[in-house]
């Protein structure tokens, strides 16, 4: 089984030699695999490093400009070639055997058409309690909860850094939306979360795999509450074009909104206030994620409400 594996980078540093280095030391399939990797616009030193990888790994690199990582998924998807395409991050460490497994996984599942497998953080130094137990880490960092199980499930179980797609998805003619997903500082996130459900519709069946586990590197920026109330904010936008993509808008509404938003804003604030009672720093950090996830809702569902939907 031939495989294809696509990464997006901008301006990766050195997460992204870290990355390509735990590439090279990859297991060799039985019918050989290429790396696809898409140089967004990046400043830094990164289309140099892709090159110093040329001799090291199959590796092909594409350029796109324009901010956006759909976008550059979908340029490396017409140089795809094989039975299996496989997508990560430019931040993700795999292990020896990924893509062996994966293609175990697709042999041994052929009623399934996306696998996945477990993500882990390599935290750059230990994060505090109010961040492991008041943020969401799965939709902050792309980290699995420790007891995932195996088996199917649901598409919004897998992630991006770690994924694996029949190439007869995109034979169909399936793509990334390119509305959504990283595109500079603000972007609606669910680039491969809204590609997942996208596919769910249409019938297509998920497996996961907590064997095939990658780690993704944290940035010390990411453990900034700047950082996590921005990225709080984009999930509540995101959360507005999930529930529309599966059909979940027939809730009661007041104005443009619906009304469980307003609940769920006000909860937000009556935790927050109780963290600030009881000195609770988690509870502190939880409501005020909850509360910007609330407010991003509330600023996409305005969006949506006065210009064509995006998706």
């Amino acid at each position: 089984m031939f495989i294809t594996v696509i990464m997006a980078t901008h301006n990766g540093g050195n997460r992204l030699t870290r990355t390509l280095d735990s590439m090279t030391a990859l297991e060799k399939t039985d019918g050989g695999w290429q790396l696809i990797v898409v140089d967004n616009g990046s400043t830094d030193s990164s289309p140099q490093t892709l090159k110093t990888y040329k001799g090291r790994l199959p590796l092909t690199i594409l350029e796109n400009p324009v901010p956006g990582k759909n976008m550059s998924l979908n340029l490396a998807l017409e140089k795809a070639r094989g039975e299996l395409i496989v997508f990560t991050d430019d931040d993700v460490l795999v292990p020896a055997g990924w893509l062996t497994n994966y293609c175990a996984l697709a042999q041994k599942h052929p009623e399934h058409a996306v696998f996945g497998g477990r993500i882990i953080a390599d935290w750059p130094s230990p994060p505090s309690r109010a961040v492991l137990e008041g943020v969401s880490l799965g939709n902050a960092f792309a980290i699995h909860h420790e007891h995932m199980p195996d088996g199917e499930v649901a598409p919004g179980k897998i992630w991006g850094p770690n994924m694996a797609v029949r190439s007869t998805v995109f034979a169909a003619g399936h793509r990334f939306n390119e509305n959504i997903g990283p595109a500079g500082r603000n972007y609606v996130p669910g680039s491969e979360s809204a590609f997942n459900l996208m596919l769910a519709n249409e019938g297509y069946r998920f497996w996961f795999d907590n064997q095939n586990t990658v780690k993704h590197q944290i940035r010390d920026e990411q453990l900034t509450m700047k950082w996590l109330m921005g990225r709080a904010f984009r999930l509540g936008r995101g959360q507005v074009h999930w529930a529309r993509m599966g059909g979940q808008t027939k809730s009661a509404k007041l104005g443009p909104y619906p009304r469980w938003y307003f609940s769920l804003l006000a909860r937000s604030y009556l935790l927050w206030v109780w963290s600030v009672i009881s000195l609770n720093t988690v509870l502190r950090m939880k409501s005020r994620w909850q509360i910007q996830v609330a407010r991003g809702m509330f600023f996409e569902q305005r969006q949506l409400d006065t210009l064509p939907p995006r998706d």
